[in-house]
Formats: C-alpha cells, structure tokens, sequence
C-alpha cells in the first residue's frame, strides 16, 4: 500500500543518514566543524571563523537624507557604510562561517514590540537611522534547517549590538532562541560533562561563562547541543581587539599593528583571556550637514558638497577595507609559508616551517601567554585575493590541537634545509654521467647515433682545409708582390724575408719613413 511504501522509503532514508553519519565519522568528513581530531579539543580551545554584523547584507536603507540630490545616489553611499556583506546566512554557512555576530533590534512603532530584526544602527532604535533586514527569528530558521542536515556541526551565535529600548533584553535574546531549539542549557565555568543533557533534536546551550577543558566539541556535537548562544553581556566573557580609534578607517598594517601587541602583551588583558580578533574596519556616514536645499538660488552648491561626500565615504567604504583586510590577514591554504620561518626550532636545524597568514604568528604568541582565541571574524568573507578565513582558522585549529597534546610546531624538514645543496651537486652529475652515456652509445653504434657529429666534424674539416688553403695562397701572392716591389723578378725571395700569414715583414733595405709606414730604399 502506499502508506507501507511511505514507512519503507522513511525507513531507508533514516538507514542513510545513519551510514552517512556513520561514514562521516570515519573518514573525518564533517566531524566536529571539518575534522575528527577536532572532537578532542575543549571548546574554549576552538577557534571559529566568524562575521561581524552578520545580519548586514541587503539592508533597507533609512531615509537618512529626504531630499534628494543633483546627481547623487544617497541610497548607494549609505549601502557601503551599513552593508557588511554580500552572501545571505545559507551563504554564509555554505561558505564555511560558523560564527555569527548579528547587530539585532526591534522597530519602533513596526510589528511586535517584542520582535528581534536583523538590523545596522548608526543612532539606537529611531527609524530615522536604523537599516533592517528580516526577522531575526527567519535567520534562526535558517540556522536550524542547515545543523539537521549537518550533524557533525556545531554553531555559536552572540548579539554583537542589540538595539531595544527595553529593561529584560536578555529575555528577549533567550526566548528567540527557545522559539526555535527548546529552553537552552546553561553553563558556566564549572559546568562539568556529566550535566550535559543528550537531546534527540538540535538543542542549544547558553554561555554564562568560560567553561573547563573538561567540555570538547565532540561532548557538545554528540549531546546534540550544536547552538551555542552567548549572552548579551558577552563582552564579561570574550575580550575583542576591536576599539573605534584602531579600527576606523585602518589599513591592514595599522590593524595588524595593533593586534598584534595585544599578542606582545602590550595591551593589558586578563588571564587566560578568550580572544575575538576584529578583523574589519569602520566606515563614517557621509556628512550631508552642509547641503542646505533651501537654498534655490545656488544649485551647484549641493551638488559640489554632495559629491565630495560621496568621494570621501567611497574611500572609507566597508567592503574596500575588508578587500584589502581579507587578502593582506586570511591568506588561504595555496599561500607560501613566510611568516615565523627564521625563527629557530629545536627540532630543526634550518628553522620553523613557518605560517601563511601573519596572525598566526600572533596567535602562537597569545597561546604563550595563556589565552586562546575563540574566534577571527571579518566583513565580506569572500573578498580578496587567495584569502579563505575558514582555511585560516582551520590552520589555527591544528596549532591549537597539537597546543593541547603537548605536540611541537612543524619544523622543515631535511629536503627544505639542504635542496640548494642536493640540486647544485646532483644537476652537474647527471649532465656529466648522459655526456658518458651518449658518447658510449656513439662508440657503439656510430651510423645510428654519431652520425650528426660526424658531419659536424667534416664540416669542420672542411673550414680548417680551407683555411689553411687561403694562408698558403695569400703567402704566395705576397711573395710574387714582394719579387715585384724589389726587383728580383722571377727570382726567390732573399734569404732572411719572412713572410706571415697576411702580409711580408720588410727585407733589411726596407726602411719606415716618419708616418710610420715601411718603404723601400731609394736608388739613385
């Protein structure tokens, strides 16, 4: 019937996803966010890859500006100062981010007071300064459908600016989270693996503070509990290397600069500090203060002042700067190993491996200290050149894992430190040992194999025959020329004339006169 047919193809594809499961598993396929040596490491040891305002893609823009002007399409600066992206949450997931940093609102006067939207806000919670996107509760969705259909992945979400004027606004960022996977589990810092509840549905768990090592990626994946929410006084827990006067309008230089003295030690931090790199820069909004459209009599004034606006914001726009931040800071695995090679391991007598991304280096230096990196985090994760913040912080992961097993860094290894020397020997020795070769298979077999240079040597032969041809005809015609010049006539040359190769030295009577040329003596 087809109600057995419905049970049976249910069944199968129950069956299948257990393989898949099963097969993941094994082959490290998705097993704890990309590897299975990764369920191992404590969770407050992983490093995720994470957007800034992520949220922020295809916002509605604010009437910030409600006249319009001459040439000028305010709509399109405001997008670059409030767009942080261009891939949507499913992109972003597909992508490889597994951590997300909404800016989050309610809208005065719009919908439920107690409903969350994806939001940029430049002035609180008025309309006047806010650009929105969907319902935060549609994200979530999205969230939840894509960890069903990956079972090996675990999610952190934490409100990086949350815009309402409310009093409980923990409340509210609980309850949108218990709307989609149930009353999340808290836990704190000692919060031990036994407490961990299994759940058979994706289920969530609510960060009050840092836990112990005792809880790993792989007790939170098999436990179900795949959506890790931080609270709204997440800066209590996460310390971030963001600071407006740092990250306003920075180049990749001056933004590495400052991260790295926090990994230096030159910015105070706590012990054991979890860290959030701020890899993104801030834009200004344009300064549309002095187009005064009051004024009829003066046209081109606003358009002077709104396209110099428009100039000066382009310069500060968020997806120029995270272009150049992604492709100076999140190289991907296809870069070279430049950074840290001179530094001196103990496991190699030519030096470390080396790092492809110079935060890596930074990352080493905090592992030092005792702090760890809970996650790097950019705007436009897929701009720039042969840059990947996944690959980067995959990268990161390793380090933290052989961090965690007491393991040493990869050093180079014999071939890195001696392939000048091997080459600069073994390239002459083999041009000398195919010179023997062929000259022995010419030996032995001169009509098949010698045949070129045998005409080659002929017609060397030959030019040297002919050489040698010329230098006898040319002493013959200096010799008939020297009989003629002298007066011996037919007669032989006297004895004691040379002759050279291309002329005839002077006989005895032949004198040089005050040019320095030779001449014969003159006879009365």
């Amino acid at each position: 019937t087809a109600e057995r047919r419905s049970e049976r193809a249910m069944a199968l594809a129950a069956a299948a996803g257990a393989v898949l499961v099963v097969f993941s598993s094994i082959v490290g396929v998705e097993a704890c966010n990309g590897h299975a040596s990764f369920c191992m490491l404590p969770f407050n040891q992983f490093t995720f890859p994470g957007t800034h305002n992520s949220g922020s893609f295809s916002l509605n823009i604010p009437e910030i500006i409600e006249d319009n002007i001459p040439l000028v399409d305010v709509n399109a600066i405001l997008s670059c100062y409030y767009d942080c992206h261009h891939m949507n949450y499913l992109e972003q997931l597909n992508f490889g981010i597994r951590f997300f940093f909404p800016d989050v609102c309610i809208r005065d006067g719009i919908g439920e007071p107690t409903t969350l939207y994806d939001c940029h806000s430049s002035s609180g919670t008025n309309a006047k300064g806010l650009a929105w996107n969907n319902k935060f509760a549609y994200s979530l969705q999205v969230m939840k459908d894509w960890l069903s259909v990956h079972t090996r992945q675990l999610l952190v979400v934490t409100p990086d600016d949350m815009h309402a004027d409310v009093a409980s606004k923990e409340e509210m960022w609980a309850n949108a989270f218990a709307e989609k996977f149930g009353t999340c589990f808290d836990i704190h810092h000692t919060t031990v693996v036994s407490e961990l509840p299994q759940q058979s549905e994706t289920s969530c768990v609510r960060m009050l503070g840092r836990p112990g090592d005792n809880i790993t990626m792989g007790d939170l994946i098999d436990r179900n509990l795949r959506m890790v929410v931080f609270t709204v006084g997440w800066r209590d827990v996460i310390a971030t290397t963001w600071t407006p006067e740092a990250n306003t309008g920075a180049k990749s230089k001056d933004l590495l600069e400052h991260i790295d003295k926090y990994s230096r030690g030159l910015h105070p931090l706590a012990p054991k500090s979890w860290m959030a790199l701020s890899v993104y820069g801030a834009a200004s909004p344009p300064d549309f203060s002095m187009v005064d459209m009051s004024k009829p009599y003066d046209p081109i004034w606003p358009v002077m002042v709104g396209v110099d606006a428009m100039k000066k914001t382009d310069l500060r726009c968020v997806e120029k700067m995270a272009e150049s931040y992604n492709t100076d800071l999140f190289q991907d695995d296809s870069n070279p190993y430049e950074y840290f090679t001179e530094k001196e391991c103990e496991n190699s007598i030519c030096g470390c491996l080396g790092y492809k991304s110079p935060l890596e280096p930074m990352h080493q230096r905090l592992l030092d200290q005792g702090h760890s990196v809970l996650l790097v985090m950019g705007d436009y994760s897929e701009m720039g050149e042969k840059t990947s913040l996944p690959q980067l912080t995959q990268r990161m992961n390793f380090a933290n894992l052989r961090r965690f097993l007491d393991q040493p860094e990869p050093v180079k290894s014999w071939w890195d430190c001696n392939w000048p020397a091997v080459v600069g020997v073994c390239v002459p020795l083999m041009l000398v040992c195919c010179c023997c070769c062929y000259a022995m298979m010419i030996c032995l077999y001169p009509e098949r194999y010698g045949l070129w240079i045998r005409k080659a040597w002929e017609r060397h032969q030959e030019a040297l025959a002919q050489k040698r041809m010329g230098r006898e005809q040319g002493r013959e015609e200096a010799r008939a020329y020297l009989r003629n010049a002298n007066g011996y006539g037919a007669g032989a040359v006297p004895e004691g004339t040379v002759v050279g190769v291309v002329g005839v030295a002077p006989p005895p009577a032949v004198q040089m006169n005050h040019n320095g040329w030779y001449q014969a003596k003159e006879t009365e």
